[in-house]
């Protein structure tokens, strides 16, 4: 018998990108549109290619075409998946910058040569995504005690 990991290890779907069905779009409960922009998306699933895909924001739910004037054909909800930002990346000797999705071992990024655009998807992405800033304010000494399931860290908090 399988155990679940977490207690609602059965509630979360650790696919990110959809195919949509026939139905096409009309198969989602999309809200308005409030974000738009051209990604290169990179998962662990996919070759070492950088394509690039048109993303449009309905609330938690991102729909991706392969150009803004294509029909959609897939889609990613990102709820309650953990987010963050990722470190700088060359690109065809171009710095990029990433959101990362994860959810359960699985993960989609997200990348722009756009800072900004970065910013604001992460900033509207927020409220529907899980966050650790965790090492924005501690730093790791060393591990006190593992056991199963755990490690423990003394920590030394970066501002005092």
């Amino acid at each position: 018998m399988k155990f679940p990991r977490t207690l609602f290890d059965d509630q979360i779907d650790d696919q990110f990108l959809k195919l949509l069905g026939s139905t096409g779009i009309s198969e989602l409960n999309l809200g308005p549109k409030t974000l738009e922009g051209t990604f290169i998306i990179h998962s662990p699933h996919t070759p070492v290619k950088y394509p690039s895909y048109f993303f449009e924001m309905h609330s938690h739910i991102l729909v991706c075409r392969k150009d803004c004037s294509k029909e959609p054909i897939a889609s990613m909800d990102v709820l309650n998946s953990l987010m963050r930002k990722g470190n700088e990346t060359l690109i065809e000797g171009k710095p990029h910058f990433s959101i990362r999705f994860i959810k359960k071992s699985a993960y989609e990024e997200l990348l722009s040569p756009d800072e900004n655009q970065i910013d604001s998807w992460f900033e509207s992405l927020k409220t529907y995504c899980l966050l650790t800033r965790f090492r924005n304010f501690f730093h790791s000494k060393r591990v006190i005690g593992k056991g199963s399931f755990a490690k423990v860290f003394l920590v030394e908090r970066k501002n005092s």
